[in-house]
């Protein structure tokens, strides 16, 4: 039972969100969720405080050689994130294993946070959604708020998701942000279709990642290739930023032939071999989270949403962009 924001008494579903790290694992924002979908209110009370930090967990674990599972992890918060990550350190130090499932990958904050985690987590990406499915979330989301995306937008908030529900979610939310629909709309149903809006909500997701993703993109930048005056880095970065990369990755190749279209007719396929390659050793050398991963002659972006962030960090890759040749 909890009380709810008009001072009832309702037994709705209780939800709970951890905070502070296991230190406070009971340290709790709660939320009732009553059963009528179509109005969520909400109120966040501490709910009491208990003893148990992380070394008392370990010592279960280790006694009974038991996995820890944390499920909705992308609800977390990136403040409760990097408080976790000295838990998650402490939990890798004593080999017991942790699984965490999200639709978003919380998994860079926390090594930015501890870079000594960097080799010893693993992200499993497991989220891919089919347009219909991300246009299904789309729908409802719009059916409980009483508006309507036009089709423009419906097309554009897909194609920028990457098969991601967590970036479908996000763009959805700052679109109502940015036009103040904080609840249901009443009357007749409003029709969205300024496709800048939906372009201003994708700059602001970038934005907002960019503690994370900001220094990658200035040490590849600052990057020269020997004595060579067509900044290459520049130009890989530009290539990055214009064209999406797929799961099958772009060979040395490929990059070659995407600069050749791109009215780039300087930079050999030498430099592509020489510079590429070494994507990953220079964010490894910074001690940077890792985006890439090269094989066989072959670049993969191993981090889904660092082409989002640099499609959308316009004024950042600005800094970057290299003269037109």
């Amino acid at each position: 039972m909890i009380q709810d924001t008009k001072g009832n008494i309702e037994g709705n579903k209780i939800n709970g969100e951890v905070k502070g790290g296991f230190a406070h694992f009971f340290e709790s924002k709660v939320g009732s969720e009553k059963d009528n979908r179509n109005s969520v209110e909400q109120m966040y009370k501490k709910v009491g405080e208990i003893d148990i930090n992380i070394n008392l967990i370990i010592k279960y674990l280790r006694d009974n050689e038991k996995y820890i599972v944390l499920e909705d992890f992308h609800f977390a918060q990136d403040d409760f994130c990097r408080s976790f990550a000295d838990d998650l350190k402490a939990l890798s130090d004593e080999k017991k294993q942790i699984i965490i499932v999200g639709v978003e990958d919380k998994l860079p904050i926390m090594i930015k946070k501890r870079n000594d985690l960097k080799k010893r987590a693993k992200s499993l990406p497991i989220g891919h959604f089919e347009s219909l499915d991300l246009e299904m979330i789309i729908q409802k989301g719009c059916d409980v708020l009483n508006i309507s995306f036009s089709d423009d937008i419906k097309t554009f908030i897909v194609n920028e998701s990457e098969n991601r529900a967590y970036i479908t979610q996000a763009i959805c939310k700052n679109i109502c942000e940015i036009l103040d629909i904080t609840e249901r709309v009443e009357g007749e149903k409003r029709i969205i279709s300024d496709i800048q809006i939906a372009e201003e909500a994708c700059e602001l997701i970038a934005f907002s990642e960019n503690n994370l993703y900001s220094n990658i993109v200035r040490e590849i930048g600052s990057r020269n290739h020997g004595n060579d005056s067509t900044q290459v880095y520049k130009w890989v970065l530009k290539v990055l930023q214009e064209h999406r990369i797929g799961t099958n990755g772009i060979g040395n190749a490929g990059i070659l032939s995407l600069l050749r279209a791109m009215g780039n007719d300087t930079i050999k396929q030498g430099s592509i071999n020489a510079c590429v390659n070494k994507l990953p050793e220079i964010l490894d050398a910074k001690d940077l989270i890792q985006v890439f991963k090269y094989e066989n002659k072959t670049l993969y972006i191993i981090d889904d949403f660092f082409q989002f962030y640099l499609r959308w960090s316009r004024e950042l890759l600005d800094e970057y962009k290299p003269k037109e040749v």
